[in-house]
């Protein structure tokens, strides 16, 4: 867009790209949405996976270790 701004514009005008996939994902059923998007995240799917592990494990050992949970949670809190 940078090099040919008119160009830009005018196949942006022409296609009128935004207004046609707005459209059309519009009409997509959930299912059908999520199958549309799936592919994009699935090579990144085992990274977000146990980076969620990781990041749950972290925040559990910070309220055991903070006093926010478990059966004694009262008496380190008041400690």
């Amino acid at each position: 867009p940078d090099q040919y701004p008119e160009l830009h514009a005018y196949v942006t005008t022409q296609l009128d790209i935004e207004d046609t996939l707005s459209r059309r994902l519009k009409r997509l059923s959930p299912t059908e949405f999520e199958d549309l998007l799936h592919p994009v995240f699935q090579e990144d799917e085992i990274i977000l996976i146990v980076v969620g592990g990781i990041l749950g494990a972290a925040a559990g050992l910070a309220q055991m270790r903070l006093g926010w949970g478990g059966p004694g949670a009262k008496m380190k809190a008041a400690a």
